[in-house]
This record gives structure tokens, sequence and C-alpha cells, in this order.
């Protein structure tokens, strides 16, 4: 019953939501925005209400987003919509989003996930990697695969546990040690940076393995 009445009142006789609101955003219309900010994405087939509400209200939520000096990626073809910091000039505009550094394992599966995923895109098809791929993928650039089985495994569950953080992996509920390479990958990513990404880590391999191991690579948009 309040819900319906809350979706039925006019922009100009809302009434407030809590004691002191001042707000203009309808209930849904903040789960969306609070949804956006939190990240990692908005997925239309995990939340098709609030894409809903992104497709209705798309102006509005743009412009509350413009005033955090952010702005909105969104894919209607993949269903994918997410916030990322404005790119402002010579503004020194205070980021809201959270910068990270992408640690170098993590950027060598990243680069080949997303190969895969735009390869499996120009069949019309989802892109997946077993476990047993992402161990062979990421053996080749851990010296400690070599002399340390035990460890080298630690490393790789702590690149999926990561990357699974992000939404970026995905682990299919149903097929034992599968995973899916989001869709969001072809947006994060443009050819250019990717392209950085693959340069920043061919360098490191021409250093020591003690350096190797311990150095990040800063991820470029570093936003998810």
């Amino acid at each position: 019953m309040i819900m319906a009445e809350i979706e039925n009142q006019s922009e100009g006789t809302r009434e407030p939501l809590f004691e002191g609101d001042t707000g203009t955003l309808t209930f849904e219309e903040r789960q969306l925005l609070v949804t956006l900010l939190r990240g990692p994405y908005l997925l239309r087939s995990e939340k098709p209400h609030l894409w809903d509400v992104l497709i209705n209200s798309r102006e509005k939520i743009l412009s509350y987003l413009n005033d955090l000096f952010l702005t909105l990626v969104q894919d209607t073809d993949l269903g994918i919509a997410f916030c990322r910091q404005a790119a402002t000039g010579e503004l020194q505009a205070p980021p809201l989003l959270r910068q990270f550094t992408l640690p170098f394992l993590d950027s060598v599966l990243i680069v080949e996930m997303r190969d895969r995923l735009l390869s499996a895109q120009a069949q019309g098809e989802q892109a997946y990697l077993s476990g047993e791929e992402i161990e062979e993928i990421l053996r080749a650039f851990d010296p400690v695969s070599q002399s340390n089985e035990k460890l080298f495994k630690t490393h790789v569950n702590a690149v999926v546990t990561r990357l699974q953080r992000r939404k970026l992996l995905l682990r299919l509920n149903d097929v034992a040690n599968l995973y899916q390479v989001s869709l969001v990958l072809s947006l994060v990513f443009n050819a250019e940076e990717v392209q950085a990404l693959k340069d920043a880590y061919a360098r490191k391999l021409l250093q020591p393995a003690a350096v190797l191991n311990e150095e990040s690579i800063e991820e470029a948009s570093g936003e998810l």
C-alpha cells in the first residue's frame, strides 16, 4: 500500500520517504542510484526492475551522477550499465569512485579474458574459462610455478577471487570449476587500454622474478 502511494504521487506532491527527507527522486530511482554508486555494475538480467527504472529515468539519474563528477556507461544490447569518473580535463574534480591497482597476474588473466570474450561475441557466443585453463594461462607468467606448486595455486585462487569480487569472472554454479567471462569487460577496457596493459606486463617479464612477484600494474579505468 505504501509503495503504491509513493508511485502514484506526482513530482510536486511526493511525500518524504523518511523524516527530514528533501530528496526529489522516487524510492526506485534512489535504489538505482545507490546500486550504480556501489557497483561494480547493473546487469539487466539480474535486476530487470532497476533496469526499467534506468530506461525511464535515465536523464534524471545521469544529472545526479554528473553532479558527483561521474558519467554513465550503458549498453542496451548487453544489458549492462555502470558509472565511471568523468573526464574533467584540467578541472581538479575530487574522485568519488575508489581507485585500485591491478596486480600483475590479474592483468594477465584479464587480457586473455577480454580477447576470448571478443572472439566469442563475434560468433554470437558466451566466453568461458575452466579452472584448468586459468592455471595454464597464469603458469607461464608466475615464476613460483616452477618451484612451488602449492604457492602457485594460492596465487591462482587469489586472482580468481579478486576477479569474482569485481564480477569480471562469474562462477557457474551448475558446472564444476567453470567460469563465464563477464560481458562488462568489452566495455571497461578499450583497445588502447588493453594494449597498454599488454605492453606493461611485457616490460615486467624482463624484470627479475623477485620484482615481478612484488609489483603491480595500475588498472587504466580502475573503478570496477
